[in-house]
C-alpha cells in the first residue's frame, strides 16, 4: 500500500513538474517578447505575463498534474485566480 501511495505522489511531483517548466518557458517568453522585443516597460510586460501565465497553468495542472472533475470549474477558476492576484500583488518583480 505504501510503495502504491509513493509512486502516486512522485508521478503527481513529476507531472507538477512538467506543468510548472512549462510554465516558466512561458513565462520567460511573454516578458522577454514585451519588454526586448516590443519595448512595453516591465511592469505593464510583468501584468501581461502574470494574465497568460495565470490563465495557462491552471488548466494544465487541473488537468494534466490532479484531475480534478469538479463540475465548479469557474468557480474554481476565479478562486485560483483571486488567490493568483494576490501573490502577484505582493511579489516584487524579478527583472
Amino acid at each position: 500500500m505504501d510503495a502504491l501511495f509513493s509512486k502516486i505522489i512522485l508521478l503527481k511531483f513529476i507531472k507538477f513538474g512538467v506543468v510548472e517548466f512549462s510554465r516558466m518557458i512561458v513565462d520567460f517568453g511573454i516578458t522577454f517578447l514585451c519588454k526586448e522585443k516590443q519595448k512595453i516597460s516591465k511592469y505593464i510586460s510583468n501584468v501581461l505575463d502574470f494574465i497568460v501565465t495565470a490563465k495557462t497553468n491552471w488548466p494544465l495542472n487541473r488537468i494534466r498534474t490532479f484531475a480534478y472533475n469538479n463540475p465548479q470549474t469557474l468557480t474554481e477558476h476565479l478562486r485560483f485566480f483571486d488567490v493568483s492576484i494576490i501573490v502577484f500583488g505582493i511579489t516584487p518583480p524579478l527583472f
